[in-house]
């Protein structure tokens, strides 16, 4: 699968997809796994698979050519078990409904100057200018970084993404990709450093704390900080862009939502699912033989 053209309309390719009897097989151009990826399409085969328990993995290692495992291997998405619940126990607080509703008042605050700078524009890139920045900005305050650091953060980021893409990994040089993933792993472990124990704050110094009671290891919180600095805004920026869009294409149900703002939070939630995110990331690795439909995997 080569087609850069699904990213205008994946959905008819995503037909095309399901149509077929049977899975699909993909090659990772970059060599960078010992197996290839089968892709699965249909909702019952994907839920056959996320309830077979033992029998599949998230462990990325066992999968990757000997000398090629980092760090970033080793955050909490692709660990199983008990590894997975130690690392997801030790940042879970930071994330809660109550710690989430003390930033209200920091996402609104963030929210109005980035509206304040769009004021008298007669141009505005609605993601650019807005869907970027407010996701990076609170991301910021979470993990405490610096503002300065942002730029180089999303661009990090955005290569890291076309890396685990097959559509968009051939777009890099690979020396390139490798180079980017260690400079980012590098930021990442001088964040969660022992020097910073006196000045990290919040979760930064909350892994490092559990790196010295031996909770977590220096590559473990190495890995989770470079993943949480990923995903803590690429996400939310694909959200606000999708949702941004379908209200401006939907004019309907943008004067729904702006004669009922009560709504909202239905309204986010049915953005998620009528135009996810996140589309062609998640795997899972079978540790035995099994069967999924009229599938078996060896």
């Amino acid at each position: 699968m080569t087609d850069t053209s699904i990213f205008d309309n994946p959905y008819l390719f995503y037909e095309r997809l399901r149509a077929n009897p049977e899975p699909w097989r993909v090659v990772h151009s970059q060599g960078r796994y010992q197996r290839d990826f089968i892709l699965f399409c249909r909702y019952a085969e994907a839920r056959a698979i996320f309830m077979q328990g033992d029998s599949v993995s998230k462990e990325i290692r066992t999968i990757r050519p000997a000398g090629t495992a980092t760090p970033f291997d080793l955050h909490l998405l692709h660990r199983d078990g008990q590894d997975h619940l130690r690392l997801r126990r030790l940042v879970a607080g930071y994330f809660s409904r109550s710690t989430m509703s003390e930033l209200v008042a920091t996402v609104e605050e963030i929210v109005g100057g980035v509206l304040d700078k769009l004021s008298g524009r007669e141009q505005v890139d609605l993601v650019a200018d807005f869907a970027e920045p407010v996701p990076l900005l609170v991301m910021a305050r979470v993990l405490g970084v610096p503002d300065t650091d942002l730029p180089q953060i999303r661009a990090w980021a955005l290569m890291l993404a076309d890396e685990f893409d097959s559509l968009r990994v051939t777009e890099h040089d690979p020396r390139q990709l490798e180079a980017n993933a260690k400079a980012f792993l590098d930021y990442a472990g001088s964040l969660v450093a022992p020097e910073r124990r006196t000045t990290a704050k919040g979760l930064m110094a909350g892994l490092i704390s559990a790196c010295d009671q031996g909770l977590i290891s220096a590559a473990e919180a190495q890995g989770m900080v470079m993943f949480l600095l990923f995903a803590g805004h690429e996400t939310t920026i694909n959200l606000l862009g999708n949702g941004l869009w379908l209200l401006l294409t939907h004019p309907d149900q943008l004067a729904l939502l702006q004669e009922n703002p009560e709504l909202i939070d239905k309204a986010v939630e049915e953005i998620l699912r009528y135009e996810s995110p996140e589309q062609r990331t998640s795997f899972r690795i079978a540790t035995q033989s099994l069967r999924v439909g009229d599938y078996c995997l060896e």
